[in-house]
């Protein structure tokens, strides 16, 4: 069975979307599925603020794997992410305002205003040319999609929506300020004219499957992201009772209540100060000038608070091995994102912290592999990390009881069995 997958994020991409699709290409030839994977070309490492609308590459490249190819194409991005890589932010700001007005309201309809338009027209390019049994559309945007809407009307190649996100039929597109509220009619209307098309769908959750079924009517699977378990198993961080280290990977969100966490935290480290050094570390905020990195909440204990940059795949493991244990926000008020870092922490299989509770598959999780603490306040999180301070204090470890089972259910092989099973799924 040949499988084209489109999709903007691919390695060498670094931002975490690229890991689900790549797992997609690593293991489906393993059960009868070749793919054929169209994406954009990326900087070779993380470069900041411009990472994603940096121009790259004139000359299309294609790669050949055990049981994958890739096509990488050249990204020229539109009028407004080149003018914002080549004059920077506070050059030509009345001409980017037109043009991003005219993105905002026309994107749906003239493909070429959009940075990655020439996806377009290579996709349907390669069906005209080769045999293909099945799309899959990773969406982030929702505009790929129309890919597959056209796809299935020229060509008649069943495909399947790939939902990272609810968008407006999840549900969990809340537009933000004017511009956000007048374009909402459009991405409603164009989403769920694509999306009739589409012969299947996957998400992220069995909330989101479930919110998607019911306004789509289409047959939906959730397939998680899980992690990677080969290689090496990571020694273990020797005994220290002189410091225990909890982690927070990835970026911090507008929705996510880190205060009340940092708050908390300050009260343990000033009870511990002469017994234990508490020490709580954010790894991975995208920018240097993140505001989240110059909340004055952090002053006068920010030797406790390390705020790290984005790290190579090996450091960020080894940060995971040394912690003692791991925090987990929860996006206050949402139910059906279980967010990558959930399955990277239970990989470890150490004690994970949520604030609040979502009351959903972040509790699910946690609750079932038998490595949740879980918190809905201020003293609901004092309580549990002090006896986690307190057992770090009098034993040098923070030990669990993970169900290792359940646990493996998550790993990316086999979330893509039960993916490759969906789409052998007659159309």
């Amino acid at each position: 069975m040949r499988l084209l997958i489109c999709t903007l994020y691919f390695p060498p991409c670094t931002l975490t979307p690229a890991n689900r699709t790549y797992s997609w290409a690593r293991y489906l030839h393993q059960f009868g599925i070749y793919s054929v994977i169209i994406t954009r070309q990326w900087p070779a490492a993380f470069t900041g603020e411009l990472y994603e609308i940096q121009s790259v590459g004139k000359e299309l490249i294609i790669e050949k794997h055990n049981g994958y190819e890739v096509h990488y194409l050249p990204f020229r991005g539109n009028y407004l992410t080149r003018s914002f890589e080549k004059h920077g932010p506070d050059k030509q700001k009345t001409p980017r305002r037109i043009f991003l007005l005219l993105e905002l309201f026309f994107k749906n309809t003239f493909r070429a205003l959009l940075p990655y338009s020439n996806l377009y027209a290579y996709c349907l390019d390669y069906i005209r040319d080769h045999p293909v049994d099945k799309m899959l559309i990773s969406g982030s945007p929702f505009q790929l999609f129309r890919i597959g809407f056209l796809a299935k009307r020229k060509y008649h190649v069943p495909w399947i929506a790939d939902y990272r996100d609810g968008w407006t039929s999840g549900n969990h597109d809340q537009p933000k300020g004017i511009l956000g509220k007048l374009e909402r009619p459009s991405n409603v209307y164009h989403e769920k004219r694509w999306l009739r098309t589409a012969d299947q769908f996957i998400t992220v959750s069995p909330y989101l499957e479930a919110c998607l079924s019911k306004t789509t009517g289409i047959r939906g699977k959730a397939i998680y992201n899980g992690f990677f378990n080969e290689g090496d198993p990571l020694p273990e961080k020797a005994v220290n009772k002189e410091e225990v280290t909890f982690l927070y990977s990835g970026s911090m969100y507008p929705a996510q209540d880190y205060r009340t966490l940092v708050d908390v935290f300050k009260k343990l480290i000033d009870t511990y100060r002469d017994k234990i050094t508490v020490r709580l570390i954010f790894l991975g905020t995208r920018y240097k000038n993140d505001p989240f990195r110059q909340d004055p909440v952090f002053d006068g204990y920010r030797e406790h608070f390390v705020l790290k940059d984005r790290v190579a795949y090996p450091e960020a493991l080894r940060a995971h091995a040394d912690a003692d244990a791991f925090i987990m926000l929860a996006y206050q008020g949402a139910k059906g994102i279980p967010s990558s870092k959930i399955f990277d922490y239970i990989r470890f299989q150490k004690p994970v912290l949520l604030y609040p509770n979502d009351h959903d598959i972040l509790e699910s999780i946690l609750t079932r592999s038998g490595l949740g603490l879980i918190a809905d306040n201020a003293a609901g999180i004092e309580e549990k990390l002090d006896r986690l301070i307190r057992e770090k204090l009098e034993t040098g470890r923070i030990k669990a009881q993970p169900d290792k089972a359940y646990i493996e259910t998550f790993s990316r092989e086999n979330q893509v069995r039960v993916l490759a099973e969906f789409i052998k799924e007659k159309a």
